[in-house]
């Protein structure tokens, strides 16, 4: 689940924001896209599925849901491996909007039936493409009737540093466990 998250991360951050010339002439699922702007998050995921990971550790970690909590570990999991996406320095209007997101989300899994169709259809939207692709191959991963059909390519050439790919995959499988252990009457 994570693991699909990161992949529409990294392969949509090389199209964020981009010309929709760029992304008609270069979205073809064959490689994943050098930024024109941000040569540092070639084949990386950003700080969508960095977030997705500190909540998915402290589920895993069974810590007390709260605020401070919540704030502790976005803290900590950026500290510890510093991403591009957080607002450094931020000031001024945020240019993305959540409900936004939330409907492009939902827009690109009503119509796609293959995860390669999610990731092409969230990228050809333009704009906050990486969170959209995160969001939405995250959660067609747990569709038991939605066809992963991504080239392996994605998977293989994902940067596997030590928060890369392998430990993503380890957060993934221990949360399937913590799934399993959990009954819902």
């Amino acid at each position: 689940m994570i693991i699909e998250g990161a992949i529409g991360d990294a392969y949509g951050a090389g199209f964020e924001f981009a010309d929709m010339e760029f992304i008609k002439n270069k979205n073809q699922l064959t490689h994943y896209q050098q930024h024109p702007l941000f040569e540092s998050i070639y084949k990386k995921y950003t700080d969508d599925t960095q977030m997705a990971l500190a909540i998915a550790e402290l589920l895993i970690e069974k810590t007390a849901w709260t605020p401070v909590a919540i704030a502790d570990k976005f803290v900590e999991v950026f500290k510890r491996d510093p991403r591009q996406g957080y607002a450094l320095g931020w000031q001024g209007e945020v240019g993305i909007d959540a409900v936004q997101t939330v409907h492009a989300v939902f827009t690109v899994l009503s119509e796609a039936h293959s995860f390669s169709e999610i990731l092409k259809k969230s990228v050809d939207l333009g704009g906050d493409v990486d969170t959209v692709a995160s969001l939405a191959l995250a959660l067609a991963a747990v569709d038991k009737n939605m066809e992963n059909d991504l080239p392996r390519w994605l998977y293989e050439e994902l940067e596997n540093e030590q928060f890369g790919r392998d430990y993503i995959l380890k957060i993934d499988n221990e949360l399937f466990k913590l799934k399993d252990a959990v009954s819902i009457a």
